[in-house]
């Protein structure tokens, strides 16, 4: 009888701590945006669909997609303009539909690429109810040749937007997933973004210090928190409280302070974020190794990946002769930290100077930025990022099919204006 009430009163306390150690997202608002998910391929056949006036001799081609839980079926009829339906309205008919928009077209020799988007709607299976949502999906079709085949493929292009209220903060949280077929309950395809400092935007550079994958742990109001399941229409984000340390997710802007980081260099020697023996220590991000850039020739680097212009190669050579470029610093209180980006590199090069601190560390990149990056941060002997490159997205172009964005580069004028800065206080 004791065993019989300890087991009933259990049961009862169990749902209050799992009440208790949770909080609860809710994302009301899908909103339409030009990023996706990964794109899938759609199987194009040929089949007569009865319900359009079609002719015999036209060329179409039919498939059927999987969004939600339900299929979606298409049609691509061929001609000097292709045209594309999609059965939005998810009723299975095109007549009442409407062809998809051609937003785009390009031309790449031999090959028509067409892109055309269509909002549709999606049906989910929500606790036992269906549930429906308005999405906006986007093809690409590319056809070969003028009698060539085509191939077509699509991605889900909406997100969701919420909010998330914990300790009387109200955090502004977004939700979008990699899956074509939009189902946000597979929490291995999903990223949640959060207004961890609350200036009512979610940073969108590259690392993003608010955008978290399902497996990270997410400080949140003084706890940490990982996502414990989502709705499969993304809709409610349900967050269990963890005894575990956060992700790290710095705040690489102008004013925060700078990740803390310990290295050894190619020679051997030990380089710290901060550094406290200097007055600034810049940290350069290059694909480029030093040799490439010091020896000024322009055919050392033809085999670089890096995208960037001559202008960032020019600061970069300006920054790896500050003993002539930085005349009135005492070279003695500035350190210079390479931190490559690119391929493996172990060679040490002949214009190595002794405040220069060439590293090849996969885990410090992972802090301060990725593979191929180009950035420069000046930091101070207290640790806090005095200027950086910075990264901008219009936030309302997500919403055109056009985005708006890049990098906003520091020039070697920038960096002497700063330093100058640094050793005036």
């Amino acid at each position: 009888m004791t065993k019989r009430i300890i087991f009933v009163t259990l049961v009862m306390i169990l749902p209050l701590l799992l009440i208790g150690n949770t909080i609860v997202a809710y994302l009301p608002s899908v909103i339409n945006w030009n990023t996706g998910s990964f794109s899938q391929d759609v199987v194009l056949s040929a089949k007569q669909p009865t319900e359009l006036p079609i002719t015999p001799e036209s060329k179409f081609l039919f498939g059927e997609i999987s969004v939600g839980a339900r299929q979606l079926s298409i049609m691509l009829l061929d001609g000097p303009s292709p045209t594309l339906w999609v059965d939005a309205n998810n009723n299975g008919s095109f007549i009442d539909d409407g062809p998809a928009e051609c937003y785009s077209r390009k031309t790449k020799g031999t090959q028509d690429m067409y892109f055309w988007k269509k909002e549709v709607t999606v049906y989910y299976d929500v606790d036992g109810k269906e549930h429906s949502s308005d999405v906006l999906l986007r093809f690409i079709g590319t056809k070969f040749g003028f009698f060539g085949k085509y191939t077509l493929s699509y991605w889900f292009s909406s997100h969701r937007e919420g909010m998330l209220e914990v300790s009387g903060n109200i955090y502004k949280v977004i939700l979008f997933t990699k899956r074509t077929d939009g189902d946000y309950s597979v929490l291995d395809d999903i990223h949640f973004g959060i207004d961890r400092n609350l200036d009512g935007k979610i940073n969108p550079s590259v690392p993003s210090p608010e955008v978290y994958n399902a497996k990270d742990v997410i400080p949140i109001g003084g706890k940490n928190y990982r996502i414990f399941s989502i709705s499969p229409d993304g809709a409610k984000v349900v967050l269990e409280a963890v005894d575990e340390a956060a992700t790290i997710k710095p705040f690489l802007e102008v004013g925060y302070k700078a990740p803390a980081f310990t290295a050894k260099d190619l020679l051997g020697r030990e380089v710290s974020i901060p550094a406290t023996d200097v007055k600034a220590t810049i940290l350069v991000l290059s694909s480029y190794k030093p040799c490439e850039i010091a020896s000024r020739r322009e055919d050392s680097c033809y085999s670089c990946s890096n995208v960037f212009t001559d202008t960032n190669k020019a600061r970069l050579y300006q920054l790896l002769h500050v003993d002539y470029y930085l005349k009135e610093f005492y070279t003695s209180s500035i350190k210079i930290v390479w931190l490559l980006t690119g391929e493996e590199y172990d060679e040490l090069c002949p214009e190595d100077m002794e405040w220069l601190y060439v590293v090849n560390d996969k885990e410090m990149l992972s802090l301060y930025g990725y593979p191929a990056a180009e950035r420069i941060f000046v930091i101070d002997k207290d640790g806090i990022i005095r200027a950086t490159d910075e990264y901008w997205i219009d936030e309302k172009s997500w919403l055109s099919d056009y985005p708006q964005g890049g990098q906003l580069m520091l020039t070697f004028e920038d960096i002497k204006a700063i330093l100058k800065d640094i050793f005036l206080q």
